[in-house]
C-alpha cells in the first residue's frame, strides 16, 4: 500500500510533534520549566529538520545529508540542555539534568520520526514517559 507522499510527510511531523507534547506534559506535571510547548517545538523543528534532508525529498539528493542533520541536532541541542543546568553556590548540588536529558531525548524522538521509524518514537516515548515518572531518590 503507497502512501501519498505529503500525508507520509504529516504523519511523519504528527508523530514527532506528538511525541514532544508527550514528553512536555510529564515534564509540566513536575512542575518543571520546560513543558508541552517547548518540548512539542524541540520535536517538530528536529523532524521538520530530518525531512527536509531525506534523500529525495523537498532540499536535497545527498544520501548523507539526513545523518548530518541528526548529528547536528544532537549536538545542538546539547548546548540548549546546558542552559538549563544550574549548579549551586556550594557546586554540591546541580539542578536541571534531568530536564536537559528530556530536552535531548525529545530532538531525538523528532529526528527518529523524521526518518519514519513511527514505531520506535511511540515505544520509545512510551518508556521515556515511564522513566521521567518514577520519583527522584532522596539523596540527589
Amino acid at each position: 500500500m503507497m502512501f501519498d507522499p505529503s500525508f507520509d510527510v504529516f504523519l511523519r511531523l504528527a508523530v514527532g510533534t506528538l511525541a514532544g507534547c508527550v514528553i512536555g506534559f510529564q515534564r509540566a506535571r513536575s512542575g518543571k520549566p520546560a513543558g508541552i510547548r517547548t518540548m512539542g517545538l524541540i520535536a517538530l523543528a528536529s523532524t521538520l529538520a530530518t525531512v527536509a534532508a531525506i534523500p529525495g525529498g523537498p532540499l536535497t539528493s545527498d544520501p548523507t545529508a539526513a545523518g548530518r542533520v541528526i548529528q547536528g541536532l544532537i549536538t545542538g541541542v546539547g548546548f540548549v540542555g546546558a542552559g538549563v543546568i544550574l549548579h549551586g553556590r556550594d557546586q554540591a548540588s546541580v539542578h536541571g539534568l534531568t530536564t536537559a536529558a528530556a530536552i535531548w531525548f525529545t530532538a531525538v524522538l523528532g529526528a527518529a520520526a523524521g526518518t519514519g521509524a513511527l514505531f520506535s518514537v511511540l515505544v520509545a516515548t512510551a518508556i521515556g514517559f515511564a522513566l521521567l515518572s518514577v520519583p527522584e531518590g532522596e539523596g540527589r
